[in-house]
């Protein structure tokens, strides 16, 4: 039970980060265009 948080608590952060990367490129994109 502990391993299966600590993977949701994993796959969680990662994603955020992943989202977080997404948004600033993003925004470097729209302030370059």
């Amino acid at each position: 039970m502990l391993n299966r948080l600590s993977l949701v608590d994993l796959v969680t952060m990662a994603f955020g980060a992943v989202t977080a990367l997404l948004v600033e490129m993003l925004a470097l994109l729209q302030e370059e265009s």
